[in-house]
């Protein structure tokens, strides 16, 4: 969701509350009729743990509410709307035996620690532990404002805020079809793509201004996410959209020019450690990838050090840089060529420091839901990075 339409529906929220019923309820039906448009959202990148903006999109067709869930309640149109209302209305009326009539069982179910925003594994998954869960978790749903449905190939997924005490917070509840019957799902680790745009929509929604964008820039690469199964990106694509570079760069040549300065960065970081300046290849990392790093190195035995250097430095050949400044991902495998198997390549995160544009490794032993995408095959094919690749799709009509 673009930050201004976040702002705007804020608003109209607001507005909701103190307006008489008359008002906001003409208002609410205006805004559920309104129907999908195609919107867009600036990706916040994980960086050592705190995310920031980048200049990586994320396209898919959505329609906004921005309203209290009793008036979302009393203006549902189609029948998945219907389904998350009544699963909510489950949740906030303690009825176990209504949620389980919609509710679905995720392949791991998921809660809020309540302290960084991500979540922990729970087990017994059921409906009346899902209704506990959610009633303890979020107030008992007696406040939750309907934010978003997003469609996310042939599902819809419901991001809803329950309004507690602090930040906005933002969750989804995922509605689609099973058997010929509509079925409700939590948002976990089951279903990456749907967890990673709830965890991003909810970084926005935590400092809209820094995600700001008056217009999507023109990006090389358009990625449509296969989320419904191999190479399907379903009826109603979510589109990636980057620039980068697709290359076959020798790190340890240092006779051939870096064609960017981002990898003439990479490789001199990789020259120090083959060199054996260690403690120059650490404060070539952000701060708390250096001190993740420092303490691993140190770990390790004398045997231990030398299988890492030599695993490390025995070849290291760039195949793609995915530039999503201020931040880099490179990805490297350990051949010479273009042959190489999807699958096989390796990443690295850089950062150009905002305030001092200088180039750091980061995101050692640093893991974002991003990273659950990135690492997941059936999800990044990464044969899209190869050059020549499959034409730049953009299948979300604008």
């Amino acid at each position: 969701m673009q930050p201004a339409e976040d702002n705007r529906v804020a608003r109209n929220g607001l507005w909701l509350r103190v307006a008489g019923t008359v008002g906001a309820h003409f208002l609410a039906a205006w805004a559920l009729a309104a129907g999908f448009t195609l919107q867009t959202m600036r990706v916040p990148i994980s960086v050592d743990g705190q995310y920031i903006s980048s200049s990586m999109f994320l396209d898919f067709q959505a329609r906004s509410y921005g309203v209290p869930f009793a008036i979302f309640d009393a203006h549902t149109v189609d029948e998945r709307e219907v389904a998350f209302a009544q699963i909510v209305s489950a949740v906030r009326n303690n009825n176990s035996i209504k949620a389980a009539q919609l509710w679905t069982p995720p392949a791991q179910k998921l809660q809020d620690n309540g302290k960084t925003g991500t979540v922990v594994p729970l087990t017994n998954a059921s409906a009346e532990d899902f209704v506990a869960l959610y009633r303890s978790a979020f107030l008992n749903f007696e406040n939750v404002q309907v934010i978003s449905d997003i469609r996310v190939g042939s599902r819809d997924l419901f991001v809803w805020d329950p309004q507690a005490p602090g930040r906005p917070r933002r969750r989804g509840f995922s509605v689609g079809a099973k058997d010929d019957k509509v079925v409700v799902q939590e948002v976990t680790s089951g279903s990456p793509v749907e967890l990673l745009i709830v965890n991003w929509m909810d970084e926005v929604a935590k400092n809209p201004q820094a995600y700001q964008s008056a217009v999507t820039p023109k990006l090389k690469y358009h990625y449509a996410i296969p989320v419904d199964g191999p190479h399907d990106p379903g009826k109603y694509p979510v589109v990636l959209g980057f620039d980068g570079e697709s290359i076959d760069f020798d790190v340890f040549n240092a006779a051939v020019a870096a064609p960017s300065p981002v990898l003439a960065f990479y490789r001199s970081a990789y020259l120090a450690l083959k060199g054996r300046s260690i403690e120059s290849f650490i404060q070539m990392h952000t701060e708390k990838s250096q001190d993740k790093l420092r303490k691993w190195l140190a770990t390790m035995s004398k045997e231990e050090f030398e299988k890492f250097y030599l695993s490390t430095v025995g070849g290291r050949y760039v195949k793609f840089v995915l530039n999503a400044d201020p931040v880099y991902i490179v990805f490297y495998g350990p051949q010479k060529g273009r042959t190489w198997l999807p699958g096989s390549l390796s990443y690295q995160y850089i950062l150009r420091d905002p305030k001092t544009r200088q180039l750091k490794l980061t995101n050692v032993f640093f893991l974002s839901f991003f990273d659950d995408f990135l690492q997941n095959t059936n999800l990044f094919d990464q044969r899209f990075l190869k050059p020549l690749s499959a034409p730049s799709v953009r299948t979300a009509a604008r």
